[in-house]
């Protein structure tokens, strides 16, 4: 059972976007978002 599912979300700010992002979170994984400095790993989890 997914306990977080993302499907086809799109952020947009001035200067930048984040676009399609989709993923699935099952209960008892762990996840790590790495990415360059102004990438969007905030951007996903807020």
């Amino acid at each position: 059972m997914a306990r977080l599912e993302l499907s086809g979300v799109t952020v947009a700010y001035d200067g930048f976007l984040l676009s399609d992002l989709s993923f699935t979170l099952d209960g008892g994984e762990i996840v790590a978002l790495i990415g360059k400095n102004g990438a969007g790993k905030t951007t996903t989890i807020t």
